[in-house]
């Protein structure tokens, strides 16, 4: 049940750009990103950890 109700406020901040504009939605992918890298941490494994630090530090370094 939690997630379905997590699923559902995914859809509408995809869809929310149509509605409030690319800064909302660029505010609204950084909170997706941030929320999904909370829920995979929360499955408290060293190797999604890793993985985690790896894609993170790979973006980070790779648009600037």
């Amino acid at each position: 049940k939690y997630f379905v109700k997590q699923y559902y406020k995914i859809v509408f901040l995809f869809l929310g750009h149509t509605v409030y504009g690319n800064d909302q939605a660029i505010l609204a992918g950084d909170y997706l990103f941030a929320r999904g890298t909370e829920l995979l941490e929360s499955l408290e494994s060293p190797y999604i950890t890793k993985l985690i630090a790896l894609v993170l530090y790979t973006f980070y370094f790779h648009t600037n």
